[in-house]
């Protein structure tokens, strides 16, 4: 496939995503779907990992999209900044920087 555009559709839901830490839910934010509902645990452990795995799911759609952009970058010789930024962005979104 390297080099060439992908002829799928995509199946999932639209992004981007996005976490509602007060309800604890990861939904799409152009059709307001919900994704995944978070489990609330007594484990301290798994209460300090929820939040940053929330975040992960939630950028999944943007990582995608910029993972995607650079590889059809390198097949076909376009610029890669532009696709390095939405990278940059997508991760410091898994991060919860932004």
């Amino acid at each position: 496939m390297h080099g060439t555009e992908e002829t799928k559709t995509n199946t999932y839901t639209p992004g981007p995503w996005a976490l509602d830490a007060d309800l604890m839910k990861i939904y799409s934010v152009p059709t307001n779907l919900m994704i995944a509902a978070i489990p609330i645990s007594r484990n301290p452990t798994c209460e300090q990992a929820w939040e940053m795995d929330s975040r992960l799911i939630a950028a999944a759609p943007e990582m995608f999209e910029a993972l995607r952009g650079i590889v059809l970058a390198f097949g076909l010789g376009s610029d890669l900044d532009d696709k390095i930024d939405v990278a940059i962005t997508a991760i410091a979104k898994a991060r919860g920087e932004g």
